[in-house]
């Protein structure tokens, strides 16, 4: 069955699965697709990942100060916040105004995956083989993604084939929901910025978390 669009664009907040779901996507058209954390103007097709904004921000600050000074990594992170937060409000906006727009929240199906693998199906109008969803999931899981991203330097170091950097997935947290909320205390400096960032606590309300 071919695809209901001939172009389809993979965007998403950082640290909220985008390049999970760009494999996906690359897996199910059997093509690399265009994969971006901005916006993306126009009318062609979006699947839009996000996640808890204190979540993402602390994943991405772990990045950022692999790669930059702390202080850096830090503005990087809240920033990127920021502007997630405008680009979801954004990409809302076309979606009420029927542009076709898939959003996937990323706590609804890290501990089901192949209901995302289903919801992407189902908004490409593209069905494959049980035996393909099965290969997908093995190879798109977060064990695999973790095998193909560790030991390669740090987060600087991309790998354009798996779209995964360096260290890409915490070890420790292996990226479920709800953990570095949990371990906050014990990860995140008291005095980093984003425990009382106005950016950081205005993108959970847009967002629609706590």
């Amino acid at each position: 069955m071919n695809s209901l669009f001939e172009e389809v664009v993979c965007c998403g907040m950082e640290r909220s699965g985008t390049t999970l779901t760009w494999q996906i996507l690359c897996k199910i058209l059997d093509r690399e697709i265009v994969k971006t954390h901005e916006y993306v103007e126009g009318d062609v097709p979006v699947v839009y990942t996000y996640r808890h904004p204190m979540e993402a921000y602390f994943s991405l600050r772990r990045c950022f100060t692999q790669i930059y000074p702390t202080s850096v990594g830090v503005n990087f992170a809240i920033e990127a916040m920021r502007l997630q937060t405008e680009y979801y409000q954004k990409f809302l906006s076309d979606a009420n105004n029927k542009r076709n727009v898939l959003f996937l929240k990323y706590e609804d199906y890290y501990y089901e995956p192949i209901n995302r693998l289903m919801a992407i199906q189902r908004f490409l109008n593209k069905r494959v083989s049980i035996s393909q969803d099965i290969e997908i999931l093995k190879q798109t899981s977060i064990k695999e993604n973790i095998l193909k991203s560790t030991g390669r330097g740090n987060f600087g170091d991309h790998d354009i084939v798996t779209g995964l950097h360096g260290n890409h997935i915490d070890p420790t947290f292996k990226g479920e929901p709800g953990a570095i909320l949990q371990n906050l205390t014990m990860v995140l400096p008291t005095n980093d910025p984003g425990w009382n960032s106005k950016i950081i606590k205005k993108a959970c309300e847009v967002f629609g978390y706590n």
